[in-house]
């Protein structure tokens, strides 16, 4: 929760790339109706989605953020378990890079 604001700020400079999406995924047990509570009174805009069944074996991790960035060909390009800082002009040029 504590990065989320910078991955807002992140995602309202390159949300209108159609090259870059978001797929914030929320683990929390307790359902959907929360996960909208949380988000809407924070005021993000970011999509948040709920998994419908287990996650692939590539996704799967101990930590909680984890963070996966996915080249334009699906394949992980780059992860990072923990915390972190988004809203960087390294993370933007990271991101263009990929979409190039």
């Amino acid at each position: 929760m504590a990065e989320m604001p910078g991955i807002q700020k992140l995602y309202d400079k390159v949300k209108d790339n159609r090259n870059i999406a978001f797929v914030m995924l929320s683990v929390d047990q307790e359902g959907a109706e929360k996960v909208k509570k949380f988000v809407s009174k924070k005021g993000y805009t970011f999509p948040v989605y709920l998994p419908v069944s287990n996650l692939p074996a590539t996704f799967q991790s101990q930590t909680i953020p984890t963070t996966f960035i996915l080249g334009k060909d699906g394949n992980v390009a780059a992860r990072h378990d923990g915390m972190a800082k988004y809203d960087t002009k390294e993370v933007q040029d990271y991101l263009r890079l990929l979409t190039q």
